[in-house]
């Protein structure tokens, strides 16, 4: 047996130094295996520790090292750790799994479903993995979404395409609104405005890949994004956030639960942001040509029952007072503009929706959706991109759409082993356009 004899200094105090010898414990050889408890495997990779002395397991799950100490730990990603005596035997540690728990996700369709259940192509963002980094505008998670695409000629997405499918622009002349990718935002239909997917008080962001047409209607032929806010709850407050960064970056939001009786609670939230955009319009001399100001106001209110009623109301205003100043004819490298009447993109968009649901007796469940919309739009820009006085061409395009959608559903997941659903769907959509520019005087 080996005796390990260690020297430390401790702390000067008072003008003294004290320096002393310690016995440490006895070095022994350990040697062992480490299998999953469940399988058998063997464990590679597994962390053995032993006083200061440690080692990683073999391919086959087998260790051997010298250590010191009457306790042994034996760790693992996905396992849940554990500590033995060391006696004079070979160790046999089975390493037990670990279950981390997780809240189950649901996604929307005619029936609410777990997202494992699902039968659809889907890309889910949670409350956790949209707080998990600074996502203000579903511009942030595009990017990292499989099979999306948006057109960027706007200040923000509005036109997005999956799997190659969608749209690109509405130019006059183009035709009457016809999107193979819808956008939802607490039942109410904002295809083509998807300026408005501001994620302030998300709960939950869905993007379906794949015809749903029979689920969502018939703007999405090729998919569907759906955006939920939170719901109220029970418990009075809610968070507050406020965010400031480069290029004038100014962020204020915060939301609150307003518990009103036993059975009905309300949620009213708002936010305010703006940029100046990340551009510099030298021939101005201003650098906010291409500003974001974004704002909106939600309020919810919700009743539930113990008999299984459930009925939601939803309110909500987002205005975007933003420029549109991104195109220069150096191809924009240095992020300079020489336009002489910047554009704009504004959006002011007031939605709301009636979501309830009625338990039937032997029959299942009543879904009663009723949605109303109404925006008006600016999109403008400067045709030439430059500031020749004898060539100006601007480009602008007024709209004004009304929505009203109905929809009831009849659902019931106990019919011969299995579920059925039916339905009605009525949608009223009335758009003006009004583009004034230099390839259409005026239309509309």
């Amino acid at each position: 047996m080996r005796i390990l004899v260690s020297r430390y200094v401790s702390a000067f105090r008072g003008g003294a130094l004290l320096v002393a010898l310690a016995l440490a414990a006895p070095l022994q050889a350990l040697q062992g295996t480490v299998r999953d408890a469940a399988s058998g495997a063997a464990v590679e990779g597994a962390y053995v520790t032993a006083g200061t002395a440690s080692v990683t397991t073999a391919g086959d799950g087998a260790f051997e090292f010298d250590a010191a100490g009457d306790s042994v730990t034996v760790s693992h990603v996905g396992y849940l750790a554990q500590r033995l005596p060391v006696g004079d035997e070979r160790l046999q540690v089975w390493l037990v799994p670990a279950v981390i728990p997780a809240g189950e996700i649901v996604v929307s369709g005619l029936r609410d479903a777990a997202l494992r259940e699902a039968a659809v192509s889907a890309t889910v963002f949670d409350q956790r993995r949209l707080g998990a980094a600074d996502n203000h505008h579903f511009q942030d998670l595009a990017a990292g979404i499989p099979n999306l695409n948006w057109a960027g000629s706007t200040s923000r997405p509005r036109y997005f395409q999956i799997r190659g499918v969608g749209e690109r622009s509405q130019y006059a002349g183009e035709g009457a609104p016809n999107y193979s990718v819808g956008f939802l935002m607490d039942d109410v239909d904002l295809s083509g405005l998807g300026s408005a997917g501001v994620l302030f008080d998300v709960d939950q962001l869905e993007v379906f890949k794949g015809s749903q047409s029979t689920v969502f209607g018939p703007n999405s032929m090729a998919g569907q994004i759906n955006v939920r806010s939170a719901d109220p709850d029970e418990e009075f407050g809610g968070p507050v956030q406020l965010t400031v960064g480069s290029d004038a970056l100014q962020r204020l939001s915060g939301a609150v639960n307003v518990p009103l009786a036993e059975s009905l609670s309300a949620r009213v939230g708002m936010l305010s942001a703006r940029s100046n955009g990340f551009r510099e319009n030298r021939f101005l001399d201003i650098e906010d040509s291409n500003r974001r100001r974004e704002n909106l106001w939600r309020a919810k209110l919700l009743y539930a029952d113990g008999a299984g009623l459930r009925v939601k109301g939803t309110l909500f205003f987002a205005n975007l007072d933003n420029g549109f100043d991104a195109w220069a004819l150096d191809n924009n490298e240095e992020l300079v503009t020489y336009s002489d009447r910047p554009g704009q993109d504004k959006q002011e968009t007031l939605g709301g929706s009636i979501r309830a649901e009625l338990p039937l007796s032997g029959l299942g469940k009543l879904v009663s959706i009723t949605s109303y919309s109404h925006t008006d739009q600016t999109y403008s820009y400067d045709g030439d991109w430059g500031n020749d006085s004898s060539y100006d061409a601007f480009d602008e395009t007024d709209r004004e759409r009304t929505t009203v959608a109905q929809e009831l559903r009849l659902l019931n997941d106990d019919v011969a082993g299995g579920s059925a659903a039916a339905g009605l769907f009525y949608k009223d959509l009335e758009e003006k356009d009004r583009r004034n520019g230099y390839l259409f005087e005026r239309s509309g």
